[in-house]
């Protein structure tokens, strides 16, 4: 039994039978020594797993500060996308004009938040 460590993952298993790993063994990290932080902020380089920069580690928490606003974004936008595309393309429809796509309208609103 050991501790092993997934190299692309950075998984953290311990007290596992080598057999018993879910991928080959050269996927792992055996008996890692790591920083007393967050996996997010582990840097691996062969088989040693160092801490992030302070820089790095900002870089880490500003794309995931991104990501999560940007899934927000998606949620609010999406059923105001739908409700105004149905307004607008009834209109639009009216007027002999190409309707508007979801993606046009999506990407009007990106544009203006």
């Amino acid at each position: 039994m050991g501790d092993f460590l997934h190299r692309t993952t950075k998984q953290y298993l311990k007290s596992v039978s080598p057999q018993s790993l879910p991928e080959p063994i050269g996927n792992y990290i055996e008996r890692p020594v790591v920083p007393d932080a967050p996996s997010k902020y582990w840097t691996i380089t062969g088989d040693t797993v160092s801490l992030m920069s302070r820089a790095e580690q900002d870089a880490v928490d500003a794309a995931a500060e991104k990501a999560r606003l940007d899934s927000a974004e998606s949620e609010a936008i999406t059923p105001m996308t739908e409700v105004l595309l149905s307004k607008l393309n009834a209109l639009e429809t009216r007027a002999g004009v190409r309707e508007t796509t979801v993606t046009d309208l999506k990407a009007a609103v990106r544009d203006k938040l």
